[in-house]
């Protein structure tokens, strides 16, 4: 997620983040200030792409930790 406001933005942004191999808090903080800087930016619409079933944890899968905003 970038670290400075919303400058010069594109009409189409993209976040890329390694949430599904990351500890579930880490995993949430991340999607959820990612979605914060895309709705600063103006963002009206937003894409989610989950994971895929075989990404797990001993805690379970990983595509069900954010519950979203």
């Amino acid at each position: 997620v970038p670290d400075t406001p919303p400058q010069d933005t594109a009409p189409f942004e993209v976040i890329a983040l390694k949430c599904r191999t990351a500890p579930v808090a880490e995993a949430v903080g991340e999607c959820r200030a990612a979605l914060a800087w895309l709705k600063q930016a103006g963002a009206e619409r937003f894409f989610w792409k989950y994971c895929s079933t075989f990404d797990s944890t001993a805690d379970g899968p990983c595509c069900y930790t954010w519950a979203g905003p």
